[in-house]
């Protein structure tokens, strides 16, 4: 296996690009009141719930001025932490350049609620684990303010109806490697503010017969012999369901198609470009059949899937469901495929093209994986639930056209 020039694929085109529409690219986040993180969030990758629902988008009543000012508000407020490592409420990060230049952190303009305006989403990881933060920020119109919807350890994924999974920081149940815990928020519209809907958990035998409480594995539940069952706690009442219930109640909490955020590095010239640059109106079929599309989808898979890292089989075999989901819908040829791949990598300095082809590895052993007998089950592991599943319409040169310009085949 060469691991030279890099290429990814996070795509799940069809369904990240119906929220795409809603972002703005080459804008920044910014601030609002800082919220403190909810205990043992999660871990910079993604638990996405099945993208069953219709997207949700809503529709501003904003004016011009309304949005000029949004923008204002945010450029100021990133201005303000680049220099002072302080949030727009004041409070202070506890930034320390021992843990990394400022311009390690992101910053994003998207509409990730729903609510048809976009927020400014910050995400700190210059920090010790625990200080690490994202934070979604909105502009209230009528004080001027910027206001916090919510705040969680920087490994959120936000689906098109307003929901948002956000994993653990720390795995320190009875999972195993098996399952990564979330917490799954919804936007409430009235509240202007994120609302916990649930805590999700599992527990595997072959990790423990017994819980910290000493009371035996409940084979009665997990009557399908899965060797799993899971924790699903709602208005503080913890349910423990079989695997088949768990994937029933999964359809039953949709989370609609997943959004790709736009991040961008916090640097003083992505700062002072706020504003500068237009909305990018990405439409579905730019997103199935562009460069373009396959570009931000590489960006996605290149920020999110890790190596070496607890989780990472999860976060590469959900990029693998998304890849082949994107490989099987695009119309664009495998000498396109792989030209556009190459001009993606071209972007990248030489370690991170190696970085990004031990990443592109993982999610390719993935794929293979998920093309097997078990690739529902494995796909219901990572809470990808493909519609396109077996892939009978993918075309293998195009895959092999990605792996192959990034030098992994």
């Amino acid at each position: 296996m060469k691991l030279t020039k890099t290429v990814s694929l996070l795509a799940a085109v069809l369904l990240l690009v119906l929220s795409l529409t809603a972002c703005q690219f080459g804008t920044l986040p910014s601030a609002g009141t800082a919220a403190t993180p909810a205990e043992d969030t999660q871990d910079p990758t993604m638990v996405y719930l099945p993208d069953t629902a219709a997207p949700v988008q809503g529709e501003s009543t904003d004016t011009p001025d309304d949005d000029a000012q949004r923008l204002a508000a945010y450029r100021e407020a990133l201005s303000s932490f680049y220099s002072t490592g302080r949030f727009p409420d004041g409070t202070d990060s506890g930034y320390s350049a021992d843990f990394g230049e400022i311009t390690g952190n992101r910053f994003a303009i998207c509409d990730v609620d729903g609510d048809g305006a976009d927020e400014l989403i910050l995400q700190f990881v210059t920090a010790p684990v625990a200080g690490q933060l994202e934070i979604v920020y909105r502009y209230d119109t009528a004080s001027g303010a910027l206001v916090s919807e919510l705040s969680e350890y920087p490994s959120l994924s936000y689906g098109a109806n307003g929901s948002v999974t956000a994993l653990f920081s720390h795995n320190q149940g009875l999972s195993g490697g098996d399952f990564w815990p979330y917490h799954r928020y919804v936007f409430d519209a009235a509240a202007q503010s994120y609302t916990l809907e649930a805590t999700v958990d599992a527990w595997s035998r072959a990790v423990s017969d017994t819980d910290f409480d000493g009371n035996p594995y409940p084979n009665d539940i997990d009557r399908e012999g899965a060797g799993i069952v899971y924790l699903v706690t709602e208005n503080g009442s913890t349910n423990t369901l079989s695997k088949s219930d768990y994937e029933s109640w999964l359809m039953s909490h949709p989370s609609g198609a997943a959004i790709l955020v736009p991040y961008t590095e916090l640097t003083e010239s992505a700062i002072a470009a706020i504003g500068e640059t237009a909305v990018n109106e990405i439409s579905l079929s730019l997103f199935a059949d562009s460069a373009e599309g396959l570009a931000a989808l590489l960006d996605n898979i290149n920020a999110r899937v890790e190596v070496g890292t607890a989780g990472s089989s999860l976060k590469a075999t959900y990029a693998a469901g998304q890849l082949l989901d994107w490989c099987a819908a695009t119309k664009l040829s495998a000498d396109d495929v792989r030209a556009a791949t190459l001009a993606w990598m071209v972007n990248l300095g030489n370690d991170a093209q190696i970085a990004f082809a031990e990443k592109l590895a993982l999610v390719n052993a993935a794929c293979s994986s998920l093309r097997t007998d078990k690739g529902a089950d494995l796909m219901s592991e990572a809470g990808y639930p493909s519609a396109a599943y077996p892939w009978t319409t993918l075309s293998p040169e195009t895959l092999s056209s990605i792996m192959e310009a990034v030098g992994v085949e």
